[in-house]
């Protein structure tokens, strides 16, 4: 009955600590995120000044304005360049959109001073008082003091991003060689923020008017409605992990099922004496099914303190990843009744329909059982052919026999544990599987180093620079632009990134989809990753669309379709196109590096020179990546989230050794009396000891057996899950030999864990009190 109970629990636990958190993210991030005022729409333009600001203004549908500066430099950390993104305000005083939390310190910086996001303080290897060298344009760098720490909740965590977060002013980025020419406009609309088709209008209606300027509007996005940029992905993951939690939950109710079973069938007798005394079988049911609602809210009582805990902790530390805080919320009263009733509940529907048959039995059938006979023991195939079986193997073959002795309790068993062992497996394939798409993704960059540039330059002159650099494996310079769909009605989707690249490109290569690759004198075409085809689910491979770039727009045609970086939408087309489009000709800002070797000390020290060498020839570096760098950084990711999966799968074995525990004790129970002979007729307690230890073993192998191709399906299904969420497709399923190894060695340990102590207790008894045992 213990044992029932820690499996009910320990299922609530699993479901319950995601419901608490996904209730404390709920609230938090509607009295957190959005208590930062987040922007409504953003738009990319040029030139912004305070006679354009006061004009948006203005517009009936537009509540607050806004303009930033986003600029990408280096910060020097130890002997290492990391990328810094800097953060300028016109006004820091008066900033209303997308507010940050000082944490300590001074806000707003002042003039040569720097605040940090305290999310990446780890990147930047620096604390409150220290200096930070900074590096923005053609070589200049100047030493910043940190003097204020803060939290941005609308930006995903810096030591997620390997990158530092820093706020300056104007005049800070003046002294740094860069021109504070605001290039980005936050609104929030007046009207309601949760129509994103409103919000979309307003924001063109801002375009229009920015365009009667004469400036260029460089893109407009317009983010999911009050929804933190990674809040769609957790919300789909907590949903995977409630699932493996319910399935934990209802795997529990096998175990509630096999001890009902166990005591209707040990109380049959008592059952056929109450119902000749006149118990109606409304009555017989009501007792046995009162026993399971107890064992259901002994089980919620011990369980939903436990739940609260662990869910304000994964929430706190979900949050983190988030980058808000969850503050002083809590999960709501009716998640915690819902647990209630659950736990409640389930036991009573897991039992109703065997105690409902016990008490339909004549009184005549009752009072005749004597519990295990012909009928459900010594007639089969297996038994008859163990029954043949003799010598010094007896013992094994009794423990083999006595295993398929309650044939339904055996097939619950088997049905907990391997189900336990197959979404094991599964989520250890699935960390398999996120490393062998993580590679499969990056082997198809031929590079090491990407390069951007602020302004575009022949693409003969950037490529000879490059080139003069020693420890230059190859080298492309390439064309890149932002862009975005534009609509039958004339507006527009959010903006993605274009790649143009050299015609027969050597160092890009990815997987492809549909469709087809560029191929030289290509103009107009198109080839789109799956995470674009995502986020536009109306285009279609062969479509023509519009798109509009540096304020022109141009018909161009999907040609194909790969997968590319999981991480947002992007396109591919020729660099002499998109520059021609441009109207640059034969100018590049991007270039994509290939290195002699791996050494990823090499790299850095290479890259540091990449840097210096450009910067010495007059071209301003905007930003450059070590893209073993970015390798580390997603595949640390994605393999977080798989050991949560694990996590949860480990739940369900835990239930699953339950059920091996709780049926190996009743056995030991039902077959007291024949332990009991065993002894009176010489069998020593270590054969007997032996006998029950190996039908547990035999038990928990068997369910392996049974788990390994039930895995394949369940590895399947864990790995579209995951990669649609993470990946917009599904990756490939991968089996290790390693993953069975370990599932194997778990089964022996819980085999044993779960006989052990039975076994001991059938040797603790007298003889006498074995022989008497009703």
């Amino acid at each position: 009955t213990l044992l029932v109970v820690l499996a009910i629990a320990v299922g609530l636990v699993g479901s319950g600590s995601v419901l608490n958190t996904y209730s404390i993210l709920q609230q938090a991030l509607r009295g957190g995120y959005l208590a930062t005022n987040p922007p409504s729409a953003i738009i990319h333009t040029e030139n912004i000044d305070d006679a354009l600001l006061d004009d948006i203004g203005k517009l009936p549908a537009v509540s607050e304005v806004e303009s930033q500066l986003h600029v990408d430099g280096l910060a020097l950390v130890g002997e290492r360049w990391r990328p810094i993104r800097l953060f300028v305000l016109d006004d820091f005083q008066n900033n209303r959109i997308g507010l940050v939390e000082p944490v300590t310190g001074a806000w707003p910086p002042s003039d040569r001073e720097i605040v940090l996001e305290r999310s990446s303080l780890s990147v930047a290897e620096v604390g409150l008082g220290d200096d930070l060298r900074l590096g923005v344009v053609h070589g200049h760098s100047l030493a910043l003091p940190v003097s204020g720490i803060v939290r941005d909740s609308g930006l995903a965590p810096g030591w997620m991003e390997n990158v530092i977060y820093g706020f300056i002013t104007s005049q800070t980025l003046s002294s740094l060689g860069g021109s504070p020419n605001f290039d980005r406009l936050q609104i929030v609309v007046g009207g309601n923020k949760l129509d994103q088709d409103f919000v979309r209008g307003v924001a063109f209606e801002v375009k229009t008017l920015i365009e009667s300027t004469g400036r260029a509007v460089h893109d407009v996005s317009v983010p999911e409605a009050n929804q933190h940029v990674h809040a769609e992905q957790m919300d789909s993951l907590l949903f995977v992990q409630a699932a493996l939690g319910l399935l934990a939950l209802v795997l529990s109710a096998v175990l509630i099922l096999n001890l009902m079973t166990a005591i209707l069938a040990g109380q049959i007798r008592e059952i056929g004496v109450m119902k000749a005394l006149g118990a109606s079988p409304g009555q017989v049911v009501g007792i046995y099914l009162a026993l399971a609602v107890l064992l259901g809210v002994t089980a919620s009582a011990l369980a939903i303190p436990i739940a609260l805990w662990t869910g304000n902790a994964y929430a706190e530390y979900v949050a983190g990843l988030l980058n808000f805080d969850i503050a002083d919320y809590h999960p709501r009263a009716y998640v915690v009744l819902l647990q209630l009733a659950a736990g409640a509940l389930l036991p009573l529907v897991a039992t109703i329909v065997p105690v409902y048959r016990a008490s339909r039995m004549s009184v005549v059938e009752a009072l005749r059982d004597y519990g295990i006979g012909d009928r459900m023991f010594g007639s089969g195939v297996t038994d008859r052919v163990l029954g043949r079986a003799s010598g010094p193997t007896r013992p094994l073959l009794l423990s083999l026999r006595n295993s398929f002795r309650r044939r339904l309790r055996l097939v619950l068993t088997l049905l907990a544990l391997a189900t336990g062992g197959a979404v094991f497996l599964g989520t250890l394939n699935l960390r398999t599987s996120i490393r062998q798409q993580v590679t499969t993704t990056f082997d198809a960059m031929h590079f090491d180093i990407t390069v951007g540039l602020a302004q575009s330059y022949p693409y003969s002159e950037i490529e000879q620079v490059i080139a003069d650099v020693g420890g230059i494996a190859s080298l492309e310079a390439c064309r890149f632009a932002r862009a975005s769909l534009v609509y039958n009605d004339k507006t527009q989707g959010n903006a993605f990134a274009i790649n143009g690249l050299p015609p027969r490109t050597e160092l890009v290569e990815y997987p492809l989809l549909e469709g087809r690759w560029l191929e030289s004198g290509d103009s107009n075409a198109l080839v789109v990753n799956n995470q674009f085809i995502d986020a536009e689910p109306d285009v279609q491979l062969g479509d023509k669309v519009t798109i509009q770039t540096g304020g022109q727009e141009s018909e161009w045609v999907i040609v194909g379709i790969v997968v590319s970086s999981p991480s947002r939408p992007i396109a591919y087309a020729s660099r002499d196109f998109l520059s021609e489009l441009a109207g640059e000709p034969g100018r590049g800002n991007h270039a994509l590096v290939a290195v002699s070797g791996d050494d990823t000390a090499n790299q850095e020290q290479l890259l540091q020179q990449l840097q210096l060498a450009l910067a010495g020839a007059g071209f301003e570096v905007q930003m450059a990546h070590l893209m073993q760098n970015v390798r580390v950084v997603m595949e640390d990711h994605l393999l977080m989230v798989a050991a949560f999966l694990v996590v949860m799968s480990l739940i369900i074995i835990v239930v699953g050794g339950l059920g091996l525990a709780t049926t190996m004790s009743l056995a030991v129970l039902e077959r007291t009396r024949e332990i009991g002979v065993m002894r009176a007729i010489g069998a020593p307690h270590k054969t007997i000891h032996n006998i029950i230890l190996v039908e547990g073993l035999f038990i928990g192998m068997l369910s392996c057996l049974i788990a390994i191709p039930l895995s394949v399906p369940m590895s399947l299904v864990v790995g579209n899950a995951f990669g649609q969420i993470m990946f917009q497709a599904p990756i490939a399923f991968v089996a290790t030999p390693s993953s069975l190894v370990t599932w194997t060695a778990i089964v022996l340990v819980v085999s044993t864990m779960a006989s052990f102590f039975p076994a001991l207790n059938a040797t603790q008894q007298t003889l006498a009190e074995t022989l008497a045992f009703e």
